[in-house]
């Protein structure tokens, strides 16, 4: 995940928000570029990364696609979810 010669930290983050007929809600995409210092890179490598962020959808049942890239080492990982909101 970090660059190991410099400590960088190169994601790119995408999540899409379906409606159960499929059409697209909302979105949000984020890269994340940062140069770590050792203690910080150190963390990440024992404890992982936490990431949060917000999106507004009115009441109803989604889909939910999340993905993320980390470009220093091509890796690519996705997830899929359901969303109810009241």
């Amino acid at each position: 995940m970090l660059g190991e010669q410099n400590n960088s930290l190169h994601l790119d983050i995408a999540v899409s928000v379906r409606s159960s007929e499929g059409k697209e809600i909302t979105n949000l995409s984020q890269r994340i570029e940062r140069h770590l210092e050792s203690q910080q890179a150190a963390l990440i490598q024992s404890e992982g990364i936490r990431y949060s962020n917000r999106f507004q959808v009115p009441p109803g049942s989604y889909g939910v696609w999340f993905a993320i890239r980390d470009s220093n080492s091509g890796r690519l990982g996705s997830i899929v979810t359901s969303l109810t909101v009241q």
